[in-house]
């Protein structure tokens, strides 16, 4: 966790604000673009340094908060988030959701900074199905939701 947090986290909220706002948190059009230092950019010759992503970057990818689902109970999962230190304010000042999946029963439970709280699914909810994951992604230009791939019986 130590190391997906700063990293996953970053480069989600990298994403989130550059497409929330790209003329002030992203770095506008890449087309009159000059590296500066490599920290950023500016546009032309003049201008503020601009440290988000450019619009060509993220006009594909839907503003949201990275979501870490781990495979373990809440207890367990307690004990590894009193060891992150400051990384714990990541999880509660919700800059990333925090899923725990119980291993045997498949329930889910959201992490707060009050604690764990179970995740209801509609009744109706269903996960599509996919061999392949070349047939989802072919031709869309929308978000894609969540598939549950199945392999293919030789």
């Amino acid at each position: 966790m130590s190391a997906v947090i700063p990293v996953c986290g970053g480069i989600n909220l990298e994403y989130l604000f550059s497409r929330i706002d790209n003329s002030v948190y992203g770095a506008g059009t890449k087309l009159p673009h000059n590296v500066i230092g490599l920290l950023g950019v500016a546009n032309g010759v003049e201008g503020d340094l601009r440290t988000g992503l450019p619009s060509q970057m993220i006009e594909v990818h839907e503003p949201a908060r990275l979501l870490i689902v781990v495979d373990q109970t809440c207890d367990i999962l307690d004990k590894t988030i009193a060891k992150l230190g400051t990384l714990k304010e990541w999880l509660d000042n919700d800059w990333v959701k925090f899923v725990s999946c119980h291993p045997s029963s498949r329930e889910l439970f959201l992490y707060s900074i009050n604690g764990w709280e179970a995740i209801e699914l509609p009744n109706d909810y269903e996960v599509p199905l996919a061999i392949d994951s070349e047939k989802i992604i072919l031709g869309q230009t929308e978000t894609i939701p969540v598939h549950q791939f199945i392999r293919k019986h030789a």
